[in-house]
């Protein structure tokens, strides 16, 4: 399907070894146009951009819809194994694809993005499951100047063949994160963040993680969230979540450079280092703090906050594990 300007309408359909050479979209290419993709099934496509679907824009604002349908083994060999969206960087417009109930299982891309891609570009994944995808950057999902929302999704078994991101992978002046609800579980990258590598470039580039869980992710350096870029613009707001269980590097759970970070009612404890050893987080040049916390060991010695202060409880231990069960210090 080749659409420019129009309007689409896919349903209870199969689209199986489609490929385009040198181009964008081995199933469907949207140009401008409105969509909406239900009960659908994307199967070994391939293409440059976006194996399965690709979706850009020049000045129109228009979104894709995808509801209760299934991305496996699709491929690209540039960006975005099943999807790939561009909106126009010069004017700041961005595409939006927004997926609910949908799964993302073993679809690879050679640059970045295994499952998804997204230029100037706004994505939303509801209730959705990304599994065993992968690339060499961002292993389910790369972002450029792109901002992902997941809600109630899953990221998990994803893998950054050779750099950073094992789960998701963002840069440039305009990303965000937004992870409610969700999980990101035994993830990998050959570089740093097996988790989450995020590096920001300009003010308003921020991760916000509500009630999420990120486990047994493994990376050369930091399993958990690696976290940097300029100076003063990137910021880490956490609530309810729980990092841990995660290996790599100095500090296995949580590396912050060049940024801020602000944790409430939420855990970082027994993270790894490459050594074996407890190292939850490591920061330089960055702002962390803590409320209401459990956090565990600090490499950077910097006593970013001391045991009872604020009401967080530091230092990972059986004592320590009653007292923030309990609910207080």
């Amino acid at each position: 399907i080749y659409l420019i300007g129009g309007t689409a309408s896919i349903a209870s359909s199969y689209f199986s070894g489609n490929s385009v050479d040198s181009g964008r979209g081995g199933a469907v290419y949207l140009y401008e146009s409105q969509a909406g993709i239900s009960g659908s099934t994307f199967d070994s496509n391939e293409a440059d951009y976006g194996g399965a679907v690709y979706t850009t824009l020049s000045s129109t604002v228009t979104t894709t819809f995808i509801q209760n349908s299934t991305f496996t083994g699709n491929s690209a060999s540039m960006y975005g194994g099943a999807i790939g969206t561009e909106g126009y960087f010069l004017s700041g417009t961005r595409s939006r694809v927004e997926i609910g109930s949908s799964s993302f299982i073993s679809n690879t891309a050679d640059t970045g993005g295994g499952a998804v891609y997204g230029y100037t570009a706004s994505i939303d994944a509801a209730g959705c499951n990304f599994y065993a995808n992968s690339a060499s950057y961002g292993g389910a999902v790369y972002l450029n100047n792109a901002e992902f929302s997941g809600e109630k999704s899953t990221l998990s078994g994803n893998s950054a063949t050779s750099g950073g991101g094992g789960a998701v992978y963002a840069s440039g002046g305009d990303c965000g994160l937004e992870l409610d609800d969700s999980s990101l579980l035994g993830n990998s990258a050959t570089g740093n963040g097996g988790a989450v590598y995020f590096a920001s470039a300009a003010s308003g580039c921020n991760i916000y993680l509500l009630n999420t869980m990120i486990a047994g992710n493994v990376a050369a350096n930091t399993g958990g969230i690696y976290m940097t870029g300029s100076v003063g613009y990137g910021r880490l707001q956490a609530a309810y979540a729980t990092i841990t269980g995660n290996s790599g590097g100095a500090a296995g759970g949580l590396y912050v450079e060049n940024s801020e970070a602000y944790w409430v009612d939420s855990i970082l404890v027994g993270n790894l280092n490459a050594g074996g050893s407890e190292a939850d987080f490591l920061s330089s040049n960055s702002t962390l703090l803590f409320s209401y916390s459990w956090v565990g060991v600090d490499v950077s010695g910097s006593g970013t906050v001391g045991d009872g202060a604020n009401g967080t409880i530091v230092g990972n231990s059986a004592a320590n594990s009653a007292r923030a069960m309990a609910g207080g210090t």
